[in-house]
């Protein structure tokens, strides 16, 4: 077959072939393009929820502040009572202190009041 037809039908194949070549090379860029906006909207998704966790890390970070700052306060609270009923322990002591002071003055005294007497007054002395 040579001449116009085999010309013509060689034509023909090639006109196929390109408009083959030509749809192939769109149906590629279309599925291209729709892997590449899944994968937007996939990275889109990904973000958001980066996005939410860091808010909810925030959140919790913020709340875990508080707690701390109100346990600070509680432990200076503790602090300045203990500090108080430290204070007052000492007081106590002290006072303790000087009350058996005071007892083993009164004591002697006594003792010797009684040693006095009885070199003033034999007779006392057998009384004890």
């Amino acid at each position: 077959m040579s001449g116009p037809k085999a010309a013509s039908a060689q034509l023909l194949q090639r006109g196929l072939v390109t408009l083959g070549l030509a749809l192939a090379l769109v149906l590629l860029i279309v599925l291209a393009r729709r892997r590449l906006l899944t994968q937007e909207e996939q990275s889109r998704a990904r973000r958001s929820l980066l996005v939410e966790i860091l808010a909810n890390v925030s959140e919790g970070l913020g709340r875990l502040e508080t707690g701390l700052d109100d346990i600070a306060v509680r432990t200076a609270a503790a602090k300045n009572q203990l500090s108080r009923l430290t204070d007052a322990r000492r007081q106590n002591l002290l006072a303790c202190a000087l009350l058996r002071e005071r007892k083993v003055f009164q004591d002697e005294f006594a003792r010797k009041k009684v040693d006095a007497a009885s070199i003033d007054d034999p007779a006392k002395s057998n009384v004890s």
